[in-house]
């Protein structure tokens, strides 16, 4: 007779394969830890094949396994965020009012709820589930949130969401509601570099970095270059994959970005640059850190990069912030996420910033791919 209730369980091997692989969330720390709320020691020495294979020989209940998959679970608040403006005068209820018709439609099987009711601002939640069956069992199915903050202006609404596959459909959805809702054509205004050459591009990246108000560069740490010969640039694969000749560019490329931040040199009129943009490259990615020149002048550090690398489209960006001692004067030595006041404040800052960089570069220069 079949059981019409079903039981789900974890076998000892995807309990073992979930702890081994986290290595990054469920450390060896968090390994021996567990081990001794089991009432066993294991010496520093011990590997960490051998801490996981003894935890998942012993018996789980099912908040033991619900509390490890939560463990394992990458967050969301570390992922990059993207942004558009509508240019369209928007009230917050019809905002609302375009959400709750995508979740009584699209978006049945998901749990949406827009739990502000500020008349300047609507933030959306959607939550849902993500599968990956690369991953180990236990985290094929990953459960997501996606905030979606919509901010009212004067001239529009600046839509902030998730840089993902997710947070892209979900705007998608919502922007093509509001158009059938309005009869009429949705404008939307997008940072994107499509449009510009390579040195135009670099020097877009050189601005973001050197002329953010309020913050002044104190290095570069980590940047990314491509050329127009690479058909593929992903943003979180290993660097050692990079050739020898991009690896001197980058490296000659985060100096003079310094170089310029310190003597206020233009970095496209160097010998430097010239040799590089005749051998094709330009910037993609940069990563940047930078400290606040007005009390509380904390030190933040900025990741900006477009989704398609070479297609100069899908503008993402994200912040980690260190507050500043008012006893010692000194900074943490790890950079963390943000408050979310902060970040906001933070993704204003950015936002405001490449808008403004964006249409200085195409004024001052204006000669762009397909003479635009």
């Amino acid at each position: 007779m079949q059981d019409k209730n079903p039981r789900l369980f974890a076998t000892d091997k995807e309990l073992y394969d979930l702890m081994y692989s986290a290595r990054q969330r469920i450390t060896d720390g968090v390994l021996h830890r567990a081990t001794r709320e089991r009432g066993v020691f294991f010496g520093a020495s011990t590997t960490r094949a051998d801490l996981a294979d003894y935890i998942s020989m012993t018996i789980h209940d099912l908040a033991d396994v619900k509390e490890l998959v939560k463990d394992a679970e990458p967050g969301t608040r570390g992922e990059r965020t993207s942004s558009l403006n509508v240019k369209m005068k928007l009230e917050a209820s019809e905002i609302r009012d375009i959400i709750q018709e995508y979740a009584g439609e699209e978006g049945k099987g998901e749990k949406v709820a827009v739990p502000h009711r500020a008349t300047d601002a609507v933030i959306a939640t959607v939550g849902y589930s993500e599968f990956d069956l690369s991953r180990t069992t236990l985290l094929q199915r990953q459960d997501k949130v996606a905030t979606l903050d919509f901010r009212i202006e004067d001239d529009g609404v600046i839509i902030r969401f998730p840089a993902n596959d997710k947070g892209r459909e979900l705007v998608e959805i919502l922007i093509e509601k509001l158009g059938s809702k309005k009869k009429s054509v949705v404008h939307q205004e997008r940072v994107t570099v499509e449009d510009l050459t390579p040195e135009q591009r670099t020097r877009f990246f050189v601005d973001l970095v050197t002329k953010m108000a309020g913050f002044k560069l104190d290095t570069v740490t980590k940047l990314k270059v491509s050329s127009a010969s690479d058909e593929v640039d992903d943003l979180d694969a290993d660097d050692d994959a990079d050739t020898a000749e991009k690896d001197v560019a980058k490296g000659a490329m985060i100096t003079l970005v310094k170089h310029v931040a310190l003597n206020g040199n233009d970095l496209l009129a160097s010998k430097q640059y010239k040799q590089m943009e005749e051998d094709g490259f330009f910037i993609t990615s940069i990563k940047w850190e930078a400290t606040q020149t007005v009390h509380p002048f904390d030190k933040v550090e900025f990741d900006a990069s477009f989704d398609d690398a070479q297609g100069g489209t899908g503008f993402q960006y994200r912040a980690r912030h260190a507050r500043r001692s008012e006893r010692t004067g000194t900074y943490p030595h790890n950079f963390k996420l943000p408050e979310d006041a902060i970040r906001k404040e933070l993704f204003s800052l950015l936002e405001l910033t490449a808008r403004t960089v964006l249409a200085s570069v195409r004024t001052t220069r204006p000669i762009a791919k397909g003479g635009k």
